[in-house]
């Protein structure tokens, strides 16, 4: 069974700390462009609205995927005997993250070409 030690618990805890306000930013930041997208589609606005609901949503996963990093990261800090298994959470929604943002980059140089 592997623990991190105090020196490396506490840059763990400091990014997970960071992890977790940028997190919440993106996902306030999707939030309020939905909303806004939705009072677009009310006034008839709907190609605009369209883009901007799409591009909400991936700020929203993009906030979600860093949260849930984030609470992986933290619980390495706070429990004990798991540090390898929540270390290996946290990758898993990394993952996931990167795969959304690299799927988006390839999409977005195919559309520029």
């Amino acid at each position: 069974m592997y623990e991190f030690d105090p020196i490396q618990e506490r840059q763990i805890r400091e990014l997970a700390q960071k992890m977790r306000f940028v997190g919440y930013c993106w996902l306030a930041f999707g939030i309020l462009l939905v909303i806004d997208s939705l009072s677009k589609i009310a006034q008839g606005e709907v190609t605009e609205a369209t883009s901007s609901v799409l591009y909400g949503l991936i700020q929203f996963l993009i906030g979600f995927w860093t949260r849930q990093a984030a609470g992986s990261f933290r619980s390495i800090v706070e429990t004990r005997g798991n540090d390898i298994a929540n270390l290996m959470k946290a990758i898993a929604e990394l993952r996931n993250l990167y795969n959304l943002q690299y799927w988006l980059l390839l999409i977005m140089l195919a559309v520029a070409c």
